[in-house]
């Protein structure tokens, strides 16, 4: 029985893409090798995050009815999350986004952030959305 499903999103910078360095796809090989199911996608910009989480990843939720994490690899500012495109993803706009995944599960949740600056993340950011 599967108790759970791993979401892997990245936004890497423009020169981790001409290098091919995608720290998130590394985390997927050792997610297959532990045998735990997941997923990966890129949202380069503002318009793709918002496809993989309202409605890749929210449908995905509501069709296997299993608790999700989400695991974000992007760069993390005290504003929001900056994308591979230079957009800024405020932490409300983020909250939004966000919102899809959490009502498309009867439990919400977890969300992991790869990338960042550590304690800047939690101020203002409340538990349970």
């Amino acid at each position: 029985m599967t108790t759970g499903f791993v979401y892997v999103i990245e936004s890497p910078t423009p020169f981790d893409l001409l290098n091919g360095r995608t720290a998130a796809q590394l985390l997927c090989e050792e997610l297959e090798v532990a045998g735990i199911g997941h997923g990966y996608q890129v949202a380069a910009d503002k318009e793709m995050l918002e496809i993989v989480l309202r409605l890749r990843i929210a449908t995905e939720c509501k069709r296997r009815a299993i608790p999700a994490t989400l695991v974000l690899s992007m760069y993390a500012e005290s504003r929001g999350l900056r994308l591979t495109s230079g957009e800024l993803v405020s932490w409300d706009e983020l909250r939004g986004m966000l919102l899809a995944v959490r009502y498309a599960q009867p439990i919400g949740a977890l969300v992991c952030f790869v990338h960042g600056r550590g304690g800047e993340l939690t101020d203002g950011f409340v538990p349970g959305w």
